[in-house]
């Protein structure tokens, strides 16, 4: 389904994926700093299933290690000055994504 979509507006995937990266890049950092300094402010209480501050920490890590943010500015920087879109690595090696090429 996201293939067919992809064909009918061939720009929509690099224009979400530059939003959402772009969006990564801005908050991931801020919202590890903010969870760092509940940690601080809070000591080992913040851990505490009663408070599950540590939840926040997790949720924020999970994407930014899935995703790896450290590549986003790059790829960002690739399509606003040369045009070169974002490749969508889930098909990257397949053999029906090689035929449609």
């Amino acid at each position: 389904m996201g293939e067919r979509r992809d064909r009918r507006h061939p720009g929509a995937f690099a224009q979400a994926y530059i939003e959402t990266s772009a969006a990564q890049v801005a908050l991931i950092d801020i919202v590890l700093e903010a969870a760092n300094l509940a940690f601080h402010a809070g000591g080992s209480s913040t851990v505490r299933e009663r408070a599950h501050l540590d939840r926040h920490w997790r949720n924020a890590r999970t994407p930014a290690s899935h995703n790896p943010v450290i590549f986003k500015p790059r790829v960002i920087g690739d399509y606003v000055i040369n045009g070169t879109g974002p490749v969508n690595g889930y098909d990257r090696g397949r053999a029906s994504a090689a035929a449609d090429n």
